[in-house]
């Protein structure tokens, strides 16, 4: 009897609205819990394996374009842009793959001989000079960087651009091109760049 009646008033007792709230919120939470955990287990297992076989793809493929442009590096021609995006000017790049330099000194000049392909731009320009290099001692100074050089004429695809030597000690130089300029009557000049490399006795 007395037990019936504790469970009657027990059953009376009902959690108030406050303590329903925060039954019901973490009853949610758990059952959120639940389902993030399902889904990072579905990702696991299918999303990202599926991922890194797509990156290693992309990475297969990004080394095989390296490879293929590396092998065939060419000039080209590119604009040179001012303020506001208008062009101003054209620009040959990468031509040290088309263009052979080799140098020989005389009296407190430098001789650079360009040896031209007969190719555009090269078979279009009438004259060279040099505007972009630098001579460098055995110390690794600069010692002469895009000092003025004469025109040369350009004759059967070869151009001799004689540049004066301001030198102060006689020795092995190394000499870094980095940049010709052609021009052709009634054109405007054209930077011709590339990466010449060698070393010369003074």
């Amino acid at each position: 009897m007395k037990n019936d009646k504790l469970i009657q008033s027990w059953n009376r007792i009902g959690p108030d609205d406050s303590a329903d709230d925060r039954m019901l919120s973490g009853i949610l939470e758990q059952n959120h819990k639940y389902t993030q955990k399902q889904e990072n287990s579905w990702m696991k297992k299918i999303y990202i394996p599926r991922m890194a076989a797509a990156v290693t793809v992309l990475c297969i493929c990004l080394a095989g374009t390296v490879m293929v442009s590396a092998g065939s590096l060419k000039g080209f021609f590119r604009d040179i842009t001012g303020r506001g995006g208008a062009v101003t000017g054209t620009v040959y790049e990468n031509a040290d793959q088309e263009l052979e330099v080799s140098v020989f000194t005389e009296d407190n000049t430098l001789h650079a001989v360009l040896q031209c392909p007969d190719a555009v731009p090269y078979s279009e320009i009438e004259e060279w000079t040099v505007t972009g290099y630098l001579v460098i001692d055995a110390g690794g100074n600069t010692v002469m960087e895009n000092e003025p050089a004469g025109w040369s004429e350009a004759s059967a695809g070869t151009a001799e651009i004689v540049v004066p030597l301001t030198l102060q000690e006689h020795g092995t130089y190394h000499l870094v091109f980095t940049e010709f300029t052609g021009r052709k009557k009634a054109d405007q000049d054209l930077p011709v760049r590339g990466h010449w490399e060698c070393t010369f006795e003074y």
